[in-house]
């Protein structure tokens, strides 16, 4: 599902929110580990990010 960047349709933007806060609690403990890696001093070293899942 897309929106538009004015989208007037309080539904569709409501269905959007809940597919997003899903999605944030399905990968909450990825993010998680992810934020925890220590940083890097290298730029080219630093860490992969999490794989994110949705739907």
């Amino acid at each position: 599902m897309t929106a538009s960047r004015i989208e007037k349709s309080s539904e569709k933007l409501k269905l959007l929110y809940q597919q997003g806060y899903q999605t944030a609690e399905k990968n909450f403990d990825a993010l998680q580990q992810f934020l925890e890696q220590p940083i890097r001093p290298s730029v080219h070293e630093s860490p992969v990010p999490p794989t994110i899942t949705t739907g």
